[in-house]
């Protein structure tokens, strides 16, 4: 699927076919990123810093040294 020719001819002699699919690919990939992937990344941090808060974190939310320190070192 690396050769040019291979590209060329499942793109119909168009000899430039390979970039186009490259290109293609690329946008496709950014698409899923953008739409899939930054929802998920976002979601999982609430999740994880939910579930985290209440071993290493204060009631502001943020990190307790001392109880970080102390869950590491159990």
């Amino acid at each position: 699927m690396a050769s040019r020719e291979f590209w060329q001819e499942v793109g119909a002699g168009e000899e430039d076919y390979d970039a186009r699919v490259g290109e293609v690919c690329a946008l496709l990939c950014s698409e899923f990123r953008s739409n899939e992937v930054k929802p998920m990344i976002a979601s999982l941090v609430a999740i994880l810093t939910s579930a985290a808060r209440p071993i290493i974190g204060d009631s502001d939310g943020n990190l307790d040294f001392v109880k970080l320190f102390r869950a590491v070192n159990k």
